[in-house]
């Protein structure tokens, strides 16, 4: 279940959206409590308003955007931290992705160097893997201490090179199906990333031609 605070006449409430992705029906609650839900997926895709009492209302849109779902979420017209459309929650879904990147290249590839894993020595994985981790971990860098835009468009680089290699070197595997469909999602989230930091990215190169 999908869980935000909100602030609603003072005091801090739960929101939370319980998704049946297939049925449709999603159902809204408030503090644990029934507060409407979604008939169908159509009616999700347009959007519904849950009013709370006469001065709040909750307005939810439910969408599914690279492959991944998104929860839209505005609370009096005022768009929540925790909503997939808030410029934040894009830029710290792009910086846990690249964190997770970052660890898993270093976990393959000295997995596969220590040969302590058959299968990922097998399937290649080594000192390319740690040096991929060591440049991810350069793109977390630039992201937190200089500008999260940079950070993203390096992660990029990196994902798009390391898809290409390894779509040259796995033709024909049986699960490369679903791996095309997770770099997809990766790389939808990653763009999204990108062009939510993007105006502050703007705005920091204007301030220095000032």
């Amino acid at each position: 279940m999908h869980k935000s605070k909100i602030m609603v006449n003072g005091a801090q409430r739960t929101l939370g959206i319980k998704l049946s992705p297939f049925r449709g029906k999603h159902k809204v609650f408030l503090d644990g409590q029934p507060l409407g839900e979604f008939l169908n997926n159509k009616e999700a895709k347009i959007g519904k308003e849950f009013k709370i009492d006469f001065n709040n209302f909750i307005k939810i849109k439910y969408t599914v955007s690279f492959l991944t779902p998104e929860l839209c979420i505005s609370h009096n017209g005022q768009e929540l931290e925790s909503s997939a459309s808030h410029p934040k929650f894009k830029k710290n879904n792009a910086f846990g992705l690249i964190i997770f990147l970052a660890a898993l290249n270093v976990l393959m590839g000295f997995a596969g160097m220590s040969n302590q894993v058959p299968l990922f020595s097998q399937a290649g994985y080594g000192i390319y893997n740690v040096f991929m981790g060591a440049f991810y971990c350069v793109a977390l860098g630039l992201f937190k201490s200089f500008n999260p835009f940079l950070g993203i468009v390096l992660a990029l680089i990196l994902y798009s090179i390391d898809s290409i290699i390894v779509l040259i070197n796995i033709p024909g595997n049986p699960g490369i199906s679903g791996a095309i469909i997770m770099r997809i999602m990766f790389f939808g989230l990653l763009i999204k990333g990108l062009m939510a930091s993007y105006p502050e990215f703007k705005l920091s190169l204007s301030a220095k031609g000032n």
